[in-house]
């Protein structure tokens, strides 16, 4: 695997390194890995040789240089997945070392992009750091410390701030249950947003509604400080009961959600290129509902980090303009792929998401994205206190507002509320005016950011209990 390859305009290419590579011997391939929407080169890539010994003759020289830009040559090998799943750098685990070791995902990626270096100076700071890894490109990493008790004193708060980036730290999955994972992939369901409260008795007690479990797996049993873990049934059908209701309550005050293992060989999510500037989830939605049921739709194609700047510094803007829609199964994605799309007018190029593209993270963090809306065309001189007074004058409770250039007269910016109620009271007004609130004085377009399944479910059940009370 070499990593660091030249992009942009003057990107290393396939014949450059087989070029280079073939002076330590015979190659039988050379490939630059690209994204599948853009075509531009990730960065990375792999050249297999004919003779294991070529490749360690390799890997015995420390320096690489191409292109001008010095490169990393490291050993790859195949997943334990499906043979389309990309290779991954070689690491031998012991049980001891998974002791010392924590998953970090969410990075920043881009030009600002988080750092090993980044990580073992934040690190540091809850004890020595032994090694810090970023699994490239991904924005997903493992730091591993000297000392298992810093490990503790690390997850005690799941949430970081590297740089002014949040990140998320967990246990990474040990090798015996990704072992299990694997052979009972039909049999076992995703669940997030577990709270330390919540024990595995618990689980199994809730989730045997569904049909008899067989194991929790992914919760570190000190402390169980993982917020996501999986459970296994004895049977198929169990799984699929339990995933038909994705927002539960479990002990009788927690929520939980849950979702199937993701399988890369089939995503059942489309992303929209070339969407209109003011395309809301509303028409999304009344477009694709042909297609098959919608698990949530988003404005942004970025799911679990912000897709703005801080307006009031340095100031660029992160590309907001790829919609994505999830559908329940990957058939109604199928079907899409069939059709040419013109929505609202306008012709949209829809592709099939590769799920190792987005890294969404916990499924909490979408959720908490419900609760969001979208201003654009804001005055350049708007403020958040101008933003907050005039929600608050309707007596709606803002979470938090956050700012992203859109040019040099006008910006946007996102709207956090603390209740579903309070983003779908702001949504009608709007609505019922094309769209426009008027903020200190000038309108603005509002459009809701994000929407699941979920949602109606919860509005159901609440329409239940005010019936029931009546």
């Amino acid at each position: 695997m070499v990593v660091g390859l030249r992009e942009g305009t003057v990107e290393t290419d396939a014949e450059t390194l087989e070029l280079y590579f073939k002076s330590y011997g015979k190659i039988e391939h050379a490939k630059v890995v690209r994204d599948q929407l853009s075509g531009k080169s990730k960065g990375y890539g792999f050249v297999t040789f004919d003779s294991p010994k070529v490749a360690e003759k390799v890997l015995s020289s420390t320096n690489h240089r191409i292109d001008g830009k010095d490169v990393k040559v490291l050993l790859a090998v195949r997943s334990l997945k499906k043979s389309r799943e990309l290779p991954i750098t070689k690491d031998i685990q012991s049980e001891e070392l998974q002791e010392r070791k924590i998953y970090v995902s969410a990075l920043e990626t881009g030009d600002y992009r988080t750092t090993e270096q980044d990580l073992k100076d934040y690190f540091s700071t809850f004890g020595e750091v032994e090694d810090a890894m970023i699994v490239f490109p991904k924005s997903y990493g493992f730091v591993t410390f000297k000392n298992p008790e810093t490990v503790k004193d690390v997850l005690s708060n799941p949430l970081h701030v590297i740089k002014g980036w949040k990140i998320y730290v967990a246990r990474p999955f040990k090798i015996k249950d990704k072992t299990e994972i694997a052979r009972k992939r039909k049999r076992t369901i995703n669940v997030f947003d577990v709270f330390p409260e919540i024990s595995d008795n618990d689980l199994i007690k809730h989730f045997s509604i569904f049909g008899e479990v067989e194991q929790v797996l992914g919760r570190d049993s000190d402390s169980n400080q993982s917020s996501q873990c999986m459970v296994v049934f004895k049977r198929e059908d169990a799984a699929k009961m339990a995933l038909k209701q994705q927002l539960q309550v479990i002990a009788s005050r927690f929520k939980i959600y849950v979702k199937p293992l993701s399988d890369n060989r089939e995503s059942n999510k489309v992303l929209l290129r070339g969407a209109p500037a003011d395309i809301t989830l509303e028409a999304l939605q009344l477009y694709f509902e042909q297609f098959g049921d919608i698990v949530r739709m988003d404005l942004t194609s970025d799911h679990h980090r912000p897709t703005h700047a801080d307006i009031h510094g340095v100031k660029y803007r992160i590309n907001t303009d790829w919609p994505t829609v999830e559908f329940t199964d990957v058939g109604a994605v199928e079907k899409v792929l069939l059709h040419d799309h013109v929505i609202c007018g306008q012709n949209v190029d829809v592709r099939r998401v590769d799920e190792r593209a987005l890294s969404t993270g916990a499924f909490k963090w979408e959720t908490e994205r419900s609760m969001m809306i979208l201003i654009d065309d804001l005055d350049r001189n708007s403020s958040k206190e101008a933003i907050i007074d005039y929600f608050t004058s309707q007596s709606l409770m803002v979470q938090s507002v956050v700012f992203r250039m859109e040019s040099n007269d006008s910006m946007s910016c996102v709207v956090g509320f603390w209740n579903l109620d309070d983003v779908d009271e702001v949504v009608n007004q709007a609505s019922k005016q094309d769209g426009i609130l008027f903020i200190s004085g000038k309108p603005a377009y509002v459009r809701r950011l994000h929407w699941e399944s979920t949602q109606e479910n919860m509005e159901n059940d609440r329409q239940g209990d005010l019936l029931n009370n009546y």
